[in-house]
This record gives C-alpha cells, sequence and structure tokens, in this order.
C-alpha cells in the first residue's frame, strides 16, 4: 500500500488565533502559582461551531514523529489544528472516517510537550482536547506524618517529566501554595521532599512539565497529614521474661501485655533460636515493634538460617491462623528470622492494621500449603503497609495482598519459590487479589532449583480486575517460570506480570439516553441494568455516538442510572453500545527485567511464557522501559466483546530471544501480541461493537523471534463456525505498531482478524527469511483497510 500523504503548515500568529473554541476539560493549577514561563495560549470563544467535528478521546501521549489515535464524532475529512510551542499549525490527518482518525505529529516541532488539538472542518471548529500534558493518577504515600523530617511524596500518572527541563511539583493544604525539591522523575512518576513542617490535614500536589505555559498542570492528587506521635521508648525483652521460668510463647504473652499496659513499645530478642508454640499476636489500638538482633541469611541448600540472627520457629498448626498476628496501627517487625509452616498454617506474618511495616526480616515456610503466604496485607482501606529489604522463600506466595487492601508498598525485596506443587501455578512473588496503589519496586526475583521444580512461576499476579493505580518498576526476574520437568506446563504458568481477567457482572448494553454525566442503559433482553452495577466499574462506549470514551462509575442512581466521574466530551445517544466492565486501569510496568532462563535446555516450546499480560478489561496502562528475554510473548493484549481493552501504551522496551511457545496468547513466540479471545461465532453476529481502540506498541526493539508482532492474528483461521464478520463498527480499531525495529526474525508484523484500520508505520523489520515478508496479511475480506508506510522491510 503506498505511503499516505501529510502535510503540516505554520499558521501566522494572530489572525488564527481568533475565534477558536476553549478547552472544556482543563484541570485547574493550585491557587495564585504562576505556571512555569511558556508560550500565551491563543485567545479562546466559548461556543465551537454548529455541526463542527468532534474528539471523544485521543492517544495521550504522542510525540512528534508519532501516530495520535483519534475518536469522535462527525470526523470524515477533517483536519486538525494544532497549538504547540506558541505557535498553531494544521496538520493533514493519515485518514479519516466519521467516528474515528489518525494523524502524525509533525517530526520538525521543536517543543514535545503540551499541546491543544482542535478538529477542523472548513469553517467548522470543534472543542480543543489536550496532548502531552502532566497527568496525575495517584500519590504515594496516602498518609505521611505531620512535623517529621526526610519524607517524600511521588505522583505516578502520564507526561510527567520531558527530557527538556525538570519537572515543577507544588503543595498546597490550608496555606499558601509550596513548591517542593525535586528528589527524581522520569514520564510516569515524580518524586519530592515534602516540608518537614507539616501540620495535619488534607494536602493536594500538583506536577507541572514545563511545557504549555497556563494549559499545562496536572490534575491534583491527595493525601493526609496526620498527627505522629513519639514513638514509645518502653522496652521489654523477652529473655527477661523467660528468666523468671515463662516458656517462650508465655514470656512473649507477658511482654505483649506490659507493652500495651504502657500505650505500645519495642519488643526485643537476642541472637538465639526461640520455638513458638502459638500465634504471637499484637493487639489492636497499641503500637509495638519486634526487634530481633538480626535476620542472618537463610541458606537453601542446607535449609538454614545463617549468621547473626534471631530466629522465630513455629511448632504449632492450628488451622487458619499466622505465626504473627499484627493489628495495632503502626505495629512493626524487623531484624528477625521467621520460620514458620504447618499443614494447615496459612502466614508468616498478617498485617491487620493501618500504617504497619516489614523490615530486613527473613521469612520461610518449610510446609507447603496452597494458599499460605511469607507476609499477608489484610487491612481493608488505605493500609499505608510496608515491606522493605526483607528476603522471602515461599511454596506459594512471598506477598499477598487482600481484596480492597490500599497502599501498599514492597520494595528492596528477595523472593524466592522453594517448593514445588503439580505444575507450580500457585508460585507467584506477589499475588494482589484486589489492592489498589500497590507499589512493587527493586525487587529481586528467582527460582531457587528451576530444574527441580523449586520455582517462582509469576513475579506479580494481579488477580482481580479492578486493580488500578499499581507501580511495577525495576524488578528484577530471573530464572523464573515453570520447567520442561514439571508437568503441565502447557497451561498457564509463566506470566511475569499477569493482569488476570476476573470479571463479575457487567455486559453489553444499548444507551436508551444520556446527558453531560449519566447514562440510562438497556440491555438487549431488555432488563434494567442499575442493579447488579457498581460503583468504580467503567462504561465504555463501544459504538456509535461518543464511541471511544471510557468514564468510571460514580453512582448508580435509580433515577437517572449510571453517573459517570466527569463529563464526556461527545455525549452518547441511543445509537451508542455501552460495556460495563471492571477494568485494570492507570497501571504501569516500568524499568523491570525478565529472564525466564538463557538455558535453552530450560526452555520448552509448550510453556506459556509472557513477560507482561493484559488478560482483557484493560484500560490506559503503560509498559515501558523494560527489558524481557527468553520468553515466548514479550507483552500480549487480550480482549473480548464483553470486556474490551483500549488506549493502552507499549513503549520504549526491549525484547531478545523468544524461545518458547505461548499458549493461545499469540503466533507462537513474538514481541507483542494484541488479540480478541472472544467467541464471535456466526451464531452471535449481533455482536457489533469495538474489542478496543487505540491500543499502541511503538519504539520498541526486539531481536531473536519467529514472528515480530501480531493482531488479532490466529484466533479463527481454523475455526469457520468462529468467523468474524467484518466491520468499521466492531473488532480491534486502530491498533498502531510504530518506530519500531525487529531483527533476527523469521516472520515481520501479522495482522489478521478481528484487526480494524491497524496502522503499520515506520518499522525496520529484518533480516527474515528471504521467501518471508516483512508485514503479513490476512485474507482479502477479513481484516479492515490495514495501513502500511514505510519503511518497512529488511536491513543488512
Amino acid at each position: 500500500m503506498p505511503m499516505a500523504v501529510w502535510f503540516a503548515v505554520v499558521l501566522a500568529a494572530t489572525a488564527v488565533f481568533a475565534g477558536l473554541p476553549a478547552p472544556i476539560d482543563l484541570p485547574a493549577g493550585p491557587v495564585g502559582v504562576d505556571a512555569p514561563s511558556g508560550p500565551t495560549p491563543p485567545d479562546f470563544v466559548s461556543d465551537d461551531s454548529p455541526l463542527a467535528p468532534q474528539i471523544s478521546e485521543i492517544s495521550r501521549s504522542t510525540l512528534p514523529g508519532e501516530t495520535l489515535v483519534i475518536t469522535g464524532d462527525n470526523l470524515k475529512d477533517a483536519t486538525l489544528r494544532l497549538w504547540a510551542g506558541g505557535k498553531l499549525i494544521d496538520v493533514q490527518p493519515l485518514r479519516t472516517l466519521g467516528d474515528r482518525m489518525q494523524a502524525v505529529i509533525p517530526e520538525s516541532l521543536v517543543d514535545p510537550g503540551t499541546m491543544l488539538i482542535w478538529p477542523v472542518r472548513g469553517e467548522a471548529v470543534g472543542r480543543p482536547i489536550r496532548l502531552n500534558a502532566a497527568t496525575a493518577w495517584w500519590a504515594w504515600p496516602c498518609r505521611a506524618v505531620a512535623q517529621r523530617g526526610g519524607q517524600t511524596v511521588r505522583v505516578f500518572g502520564q507526561n510527567l517529566s520531558l527530557a527538556t527541563a525538570p519537572p515543577v511539583v507544588m503543595l498546597q493544604g490550608e496555606g499558601p501554595p509550596r513548591r517542593l525539591e525535586l528528589v527524581g522523575a522520569h514520564s510516569y512518576a515524580v518524586e519530592a521532599k515534602l516540608p518537614d513542617d507539616l501540620t495535619p490535614g488534607a494536602y493536594r500536589v500538583w506536577v507541572h512539565n514545563t511545557s504549555g505555559g497556563s494549559l499545562g498542570w496536572s490534575e491534583p492528587a491527595g493525601f493526609q497529614v496526620v498527627s505522629g506521635e513519639a514513638p514509645r521508648q518502653h522496652i521489654a525483652r523477652v529473655d527477661d521474661y523467660m528468666a523468671k521460668g515463662l516458656d517462650t510463647a508465655g514470656a512473649i504473652a507477658a511482654a505483649v501485655e506490659d507493652l500495651q499496659r504502657l500505650g505500645g513499645g519495642t519488643m526485643l530478642f537476642s541472637a538465639r533460636r526461640y520455638r513458638i508454640s502459638r500465634p504471637i499476636v499484637l493487639p489492636k489500638d497499641t503500637p509495638i515493634t519486634l526487634r530481633g538482633a538480626g535476620a542472618g541469611r537463610w541458606d537453601a541448600s542446607d535449609s538454614q538460617v545463617v549468621g547473626k540472627a534471631t530466629i522465630l520457629e513455629t511448632t504449632f498448626n492450628i488451622k487458619g491462623t499466622s505465626a504473627i498476628e499484627v493489628y495495632g496501627a503502626g505495629s512493626s517487625i524487623r531484624d528477625l528470622a521467621l520460620i514458620f509452616g504447618g499443614k494447615d498454617q496459612h502466614t508468616g506474618i498478617r498485617l491487620a492494621g493501618p500504617d504497619q511495616s516489614v523490615t530486613d526480616t527473613v521469612v520461610v515456610c518449610v510446609a507447603p500449603y496452597q494458599i499460605s503466604a511469607c507476609i499477608m496485607s489484610d487491612y481493608v482501606g488505605r493500609a499505608n503497609h510496608q515491606i522493605t529489604g526483607c528476603s522471602m522463600y515461599m511454596f506459594n506466595h512471598c506477598v499477598r495482598i487482600a481484596p480492597k487492601t490500599d497502599f501498599v508498598r514492597i520494595v528492596d525485596c528477595q523472593m524466592r519459590g522453594y517448593f514445588s506443587l503439580g505444575r507450580g501455578t500457585l508460585v507467584d512473588a506477589v499475588v494482589n487479589w484486589g489492592g489498589n496503589q500497590m507499589i512493587l519496586e527493586n525487587c529481586d526475583v528467582q527460582s531457587v532449583d528451576r530444574a527441580h521444580g523449586k520455582v517462582v512461576v509469576r513475579t506479580c499476579l494481579l488477580y482481580k480486575s479492578s486493580i488500578r493505580d499499581c507501580y511495577m518498576a525495576n524488578n528484577r526476574s530471573t530464572s523464573v517460570g515453570s520447567h520442561p520437568s514439571v508437568p503441565g506446563i502447557e497451561r498457564n504458568v509463566g506470566e511475569q506480570y499477569l493482569f488476570h481477567h476476573r470479571n463479575e457482572g457487567g455486559g453489553v448494553f444499548e444507551v436508551e439516553r444520556a446527558d453531560d454525566r449519566s447514562l440510562l442503559l438497556q440491555d438487549r433482553a431488555g432488563h434494567d441494568p442499575r442493579y447488579g452495577l457498581e460503583r468504580d466499574w467503567i462504561v465504555f462506549i463501544a459504538r456509535g455516538q461518543g464511541a471511544g470514551q471510557w468514564r468510571v462509575i460514580e453512582d448508580v442512581n435509580q433515577a437517572r442510572g449510571l453517573v459517570v466521574d466527569r463529563p464526556w466530551r461527545v455525549t452518547p445517544d441511543a445509537t451508542s453500545v455501552a460495556v460495563v466492565q471492571q477494568a485494570f486501569r492507570h497501571n504501569i510496568v516500568y524499568g523491570n527485567t525478565v529472564d525466564a532462563s538463557p538455558d535453552p535446555a530450560q526452555i520448552d516450546p509448550r510453556y506459556k511464557a509472557v513477560g507482561v499480560y493484559l488478560f482483557h478489561a484493560s484500560f490506559a496502562n503503560v509498559i515501558a522501559n523494560n527489558t524481557m528475554k527468553h520468553l515466548g510473548v514479550g507483552v500480549s493484549i487480550s480482549a473480548d466483546p464483553a470486556s474490551p481493552s483500549a488506549w493502552n501504551l507499549v513503549r520504549d522496551n526491549v525484547f531478545a530471544d523468544m524461545l518458547a511457545g505461548a499458549g493461545d496468547a499469540a503466533f507462537g513466540p513474538i514481541f507483542y501480541s494484541e488479540n480478541s479471545r472472544g467467541t464471535w461465532p456466526k451464531s452471535r453476529s449481533g455482536v457489533k461493537h469495538w474489542v478496543g481502540v487505540g491500543n499502541i506498541f511503538r519504539s520498541n526493539h526486539g531481536s531473536g523471534a519467529p514472528a515480530a508482532t501480531s493482531v488479532g492474528w490466529r484466533r479463527f483461521s481454523d475455526q469457520p463456525d468462529r468467523e468474524f464478520e467484518p466491520g468499521h463498527d466492531r473488532g480491534l480499531v486502530m491498533s498502531v505498531i510504530e518506530n519500531n525495529t525487529f531483527l533476527n526474525v523469521d516472520r515481520g508484523l501479522l495482522v489478521g482478524a478481528p484487526a480494524n484500520w491497524t496502522l503499520l508505520r515506520n518499522n525496520t523489520v529484518g533480516p527474515t527469511d528471504e521467501k518471508a515478508q516483512a508485514v503479513e496479511l490476512d485474507r482479502p475480506g477479513r481484516i479492515i483497510e490495514p495501513m502500511v508506510i514505510e519503511p518497512v522491510g529488511q536491513t543488512d
């Protein structure tokens, strides 16, 4: 297919500034604070033109030389007007249709930052949308402590920092805004120092990436500052109680009782072994610290702790209990080794209260149990749990986060898979059953002896489709996944960062009516969908007016139906189809290294090894700057008609030596796959809506694989009864694969049903077999209007 023609024209300054509609969804910056110096925005008018084209959603992070993905209304034959760096530029799109557009941001733009983009047709101009502006999703911690030095605040999102200048971070509580000292920043995370003199109250923090002037502020991210009591200085030495004739369990219980009576304090252990005959329980409402004389190091080959250490070893087996149960707010455990395990003993340490921590501790399970964990974070609400510098050896999970346990940080930990069970599907370093705002960073994950089944199968399993706002960064996973000696390895056992599809409820509905912030829906069976749907689920407009937008349900109102969190840019109507579901959203996987094994003998073609797998219902997640080796698939995104995935960004990753198979996740070993796994049988030809839109695979580098990428490939080629019915109003819409380099691949870019408007642009593919093609398109009629733009081809 020949290259599409596009061009950009810089307009004269003042004449064309007049008469442009004003933005409708700009966040307000901190009150009374001037934005970093930047260009003056154009003069705005309040209304857009009648019958003007409208933008409903856009690929929010798109730099010069990259492709914009746009959905909206009345976009056929429209063009774009960009405000960037103080200039207005007209851009001719690559192609348009009524509800969509693709266009390239001119590579000549000097300023890669915040832009405004208007859709234009003739004299009619629609409302602009912001691009590349700082976008804040959430902040850590949820609670800082007043009058305490050394604290920082971290903000996570997109476009938070540009290469051109450090970002600006502003903090505001009850007093005037204050600029914070920057600690570190990249595009998806910013950290800044908090003042030492903070007083209790609610605080908000804004980020500006120093582009766009007054139009460049992020949304505010909030957190609390609470009163901090000075740590209790009371000390209880366990050995002193034992000297009075108490056994270990009795001595610990007496020490806990005394510290509780005194309002809290520290229980000290010596460097020796303590045999624990019943659970240690730290009571509610009393902050108590268990402190040992050192954690030593666990020698897995000899099954013992070596080095100076306090060793707590359980001797009881009580069903459903933990070795240490922690209930008191502010309680902590540090500098000791815990060895636990019984046939029915579930957990080593259970954190069941707020603001708790485990630091520099070794936790080892020595008796397999299928639902156990070294450390369980189990507090409903904003837990503010920190697990730091720990080493964990586990048969099942190293860290387990319970449903509705939010704000858990796991950092600088070692996690080792130590026991085997069948095909090892339960051996996950971290499993999150439904907690939001999780941080997993700088951790080292390995199997103890992968060749003999002592494995870590997954690095992180997110096991609830509603999980959002998690940050997984700079972790190292080596010698992970199953092994050919383990039975059943062809099943789901190797996804390192697995966003697992676990939806309950929701579905596909027709829109009866809507206003700016609500929808009244009706399903095809005539049932009222307001019953059974929940707050915090999402609504995705999958067809008709307003297609491409998604919103979070704020309320289920009996009169108005579903109330959403922010106004629609293009209000849906009776032509619209909405998918209501739980969905992974605003999660970031950044800077991680995954290397299943450099030894081909430890890889089996049946082994389903995936670096990052967004398994249905995933929106606006980022997978960036990771290195993935010796897997079956680097990144895979899947969807089905009831669980679409949209607006995910995969960029700047490095993939090497994809050696293993990948089950049904993709076409064999591959760097990237996007597919529709749902059923599309002819008997359900009434399913006619978008399954995904705007998923982007950009600026990645891959070397060594039987194939480079696939979009919608192979799912139904051999299943005539599940033949996809092509059409512009359904399928995987506007997938973009651009600016990538794929070397040493047997096959190139594969596109098959239900791909719709796939764009393959500026990729380098090669060297391939001389008989192979750089791009393979499915048979005519099965895919809708793929576009291939040079250069795509072989290299020497």
